[in-house]
This record gives C-alpha cells, structure tokens and sequence, in this order.
C-alpha cells in the first residue's frame, strides 16, 4: 500500500515522540527486515517502524496470503469468509436510511465478497484491490471490476459514494490519519454517507500475556489499535461515530486462539465440527457483535458506523 513518508519515532495518530523506552517488541518472520514496536505514551498506540516499498508490495501484490492449497482448508476459510461477509454487511445495512441507488466502495475489497452481497440487493458497487489476482476473481465469479489503488487514481469520481468500507484495511496503513482524510474527497454527504470500518481489537499487557501480545504484533500489520485510539483517530479526521461495538466468533472462548493460529488440536475437534457445521448451515448465527467491554479474546474486532 501506498504510505506517506513517516518519522518512525512519531505516533502515527497522536504525533507524540516517541523513544528506546518506548519500545515494547520486535516483529520478525514478517518483514524482510526485523521491526520495532513501539507504544505511544500518551495515547497507547502501538506501531512498528515503517515498512519498504518493496516489502509492502511483496505482502499485497503477491500471493502472499495464500498459505495453504489443501482443498479442506480452502473450502472451510471460503465458507468462514462467507459467514464473516454475511455478518458485516448485515450489519451495515442497519445503518442505512434507504438502499435505492445507492453507490458503495469498498477499498480493499479482495476477491468481491462482501461487495457481491450488495450487489445483489442492486447497490451500485465499486472497489479497490491490490492484489491482481483478487481482481480478477472478483470479475470472473462476480462480474465486479475493480481497480488497483485509490490513492493514485487520477480519475476517482470525487463526491460518488454513499456507503465506504474499510474493513481490516486501516491497520496495514502507516499513516492511518492521511488515509481518513482522503475519504472526505470522494463520500458524498447526507443522511444515507456513512463509513464502515472493521479492525482488529489489540489488547495491552495489562490484559494479555507477552506471549499473546507477540502474536498481535507477529502479523503484517503496522499500527494497532484498541477503541480509544480508533475512536480519537475517527473524530480527529473530522467523523462522527454513529456506531461502535465489537464483533468475534460465535464459539466457546478456548477455541478462539486455535482459529486465529490456524491449529486444532484433538480436544478441541468436536467444537470446531460443530462450528464448522454451523458456518456452512447457519452462517448468520457464526459471528457475534455486542457492545464495548474489556473481555480479551483473539479474533475480536472492532467496528464502527461513521457519519461525515
């Protein structure tokens, strides 16, 4: 992804300085180079130093996150996936005053998923997408063309798109605040304008173990945030929140690591069956949204209705 270029010792949010003592981690087997992590002191951010050019494009321009062709796997995470869309656009919805010819985008939108669920129910719908592969996919099993970034779209149409979604897209940015303040360039204001964004829920050492807290910071991401800081960001770039809650697996607690690692072991195999079973036969009861707590458990997001 395209990034402006940042000071690493600046909070990306809050532009507090920041220093060896605020180091709290280093991120390897991700980046072609080792990254520190670092937490704001003021507001409690965490975010690693900036990636290269080269190593972003090798993590969304590549096949990257395609880490397993087992056919098994691939036709559970197709079917998570689905549950997940499923979920978020429901959601979504909610928030929408009147669905006729309404424009959405989605930035970042992979192979078309959720922006298929819209265009069913005849949204105009639009996106971006890195990855070359996930556009074509979208094309070919959707009929949906996208187009590569919008950060260096000369020819967006400024002023369009009732319903922008961002979803698990602000996290990979090392300038979020930047990113934000696009989107008031193209949203087109009223009561139907409204921003969805998705992130990951990234606990503290207060609440997690270093162990744990490693497995936050051992992905391709380079700022993370819990909903304070989401929140100030939000409102910073001048939105207003109409809705924030957080969404995770509807599943047993102990099971919730296993997903987010990709391992099952054989105590929990009947759990996961019977999770599986319900992705595949009832995927609108897979995933759960409830109101701000601060209960840790991997696989929790946090998501937000936004209004300009």
């Amino acid at each position: 992804m395209n990034n402006i270029n940042l000071n690493k010792n600046i909070c990306p949010l809050c532009d507090t300085e920041v220093n060896e003592n605020n180091k709290v981690d280093i991120v390897e087997n991700i980046w072609k180079n080792y990254k520190n992590v670092y937490e704001c002191p003021n507001c409690k951010l965490y975010f690693i130093d900036e990636p290269s050019q080269e190593e972003l494009d090798f993590l969304y321009k590549s096949d990257f996150y395609i880490r397993n062709n087992n056919p098994l796997y691939k036709f559970i995470d197709n079917r998570m996936k689905y549950a997940r869309a499923l979920n978020r656009f429901n959601y979504i919805k909610k928030f929408i005053k009147k669905s006729d010819n309404l424009n959405v985008l989605e930035i970042g939108a992979s192979n078309g998923l959720l922006l298929s669920l819209f265009k069913k129910e005849n949204f105009n719908v639009f996106g971006y997408e890195l990855n070359e592969n996930a556009r074509k996919t979208a094309n070919k099993k959707y009929g949906i063309n996208m187009k590569e970034d919008f950060l260096q779209d000369k020819d967006i149409n400024k002023d369009k798109y009732d319903i922008i979604i961002m979803s698990h897209i602000l996290e990979h940015f090392t300038n979020p605040k930047y990113i934000l303040n696009n989107i008031h360039k193209f949203i087109r204001g009223g009561i139907n304008s409204i921003l969805f964004i998705e992130i990951p829920y990234t606990p503290n050492y207060k609440i997690a173990s270093k162990e744990d807290m490693k497995i936050f910071f051992e992905t391709e991401h380079t700022v993370h945030f819990n909903e304070k800081n989401i929140s100030a960001l939000i409102e910073k770039c001048n939105f207003k929140i109409l809705d924030i809650c957080y969404s995770e697996y509807n599943i047993m607690d102990s099971l919730k690591k296993n997903i987010w690692l990709g391992k099952l072991d054989f105590k929990s195999l009947v759990p996961f069956l019977y999770y599986i079973s319900k992705i595949c036969f009832n995927p609108n009861n897979s995933f759960i949204d409830y109101k701000i707590s601060d209960k840790f458990n991997f696989g929790k997001n946090i998501r937000i209705i936004a209004g300009n």
